[in-house]
This record gives C-alpha cells, structure tokens and sequence, in this order.
C-alpha cells in the first residue's frame, strides 16, 4: 500500500481505543467520548471533542451533525481503506491482465503482418513445384498465434 494510507492506517491505530459515542450533557454541550459513565455525580470518560455553541449560527442539529462525524470517522475512514486495498488489488489485477493482453495481441499482430506481407505470396519454384510461403505455412503461424505458442 502506499504510504499515504499507511499513514493514514497508522493514525487510525494511534487513536483513542474503543467506540466513540456522542453524550450530550446540555443543549450545548455536545462531546464525542469513549466510554462515558455519570457516577455518584461525576462524569466519567475519555473526552475525543467537545463541540460548544460558539457565535457562528450553527444549530444544535448541526453540531449534533458534527460530532456523529467525529464519533463516526474511525469506522469510516477504516471502511475506506478497505475499500481502497481491494480496488488496489483490482488495479493490480487489471494491470498484470492488460499485460498479458499486451503479449497475446503482439503475438496475433506479428502473425498478421507475415500474412500481410505481400512478399508472401510470391512465387517460389522449390523442389519440381511452385509454391508461394503463404500457402508452405498453410495456416501454421496463425494456429500457434492463436493456441499462444511462438513460430517454428
């Protein structure tokens, strides 16, 4: 993989572990925790985000918004590079596929071109008869070119 989402996949493994949750203590305290508690009246927790009314125009709805997203990022961004690695994996697939395409139509091309050669179809008196390469190769360059197999 490379390293941009190997950095990314290490981040991910340096956070804070657990299930971030969103706990709401007020109307505008929003917090993105893990493992909150509220015991003997005491809040108990990692805190990720606090996520405050500031003196923008944000709604409750919106930073209640924002700090799903924030409690949400590690599976999402895991789920990401999943799907990352496979198209890799799909990229490399298709290219290891296009090269041997590549190979086989290089090899049916090369066949091509000697029967489209017109000097194949010359003439030639050999042995009593007259006989042109075409018709000597009776097809056989273009029955290997075909089964993937190189000429005689």
């Amino acid at each position: 993989m490379g390293r941009f989402v190997d950095e990314i996949r290490a981040r991910l493994e340096k956070r804070t572990q657990g299930e971030w949750q969103v706990t709401e203590l007020a109307d505008d305290e929003i917090h993105v925790t893990v493992g909150y508690s509220y015991e003997n009246g005491i809040h108990k927790a990692n805190w990720i985000a606090d996520i405050h009314a500031g003196e923008d125009d944000t709604t409750h709805e919106e930073r209640t918004a924002d700090a799903w997203f924030i409690a949400n990022a590690p599976d999402d961004i895991r789920a990401l590079l999943e799907l990352v690695e496979d198209r890799t994996k799909d990229v490399q697939y298709y290219h290891s596929e296009n090269e041997s395409l590549r190979a086989e139509v290089k090899r049916l091309r090369e066949a091509l071109e000697w029967y489209g050669n017109p000097t194949r179809y010359a003439a030639v008196y050999n042995s009593g008869t007259w006989n042109c390469a075409a018709s000597v190769d009776a097809g056989r360059r273009a029955r290997q070119a075909i089964q993937g197999g190189g000429q005689e």
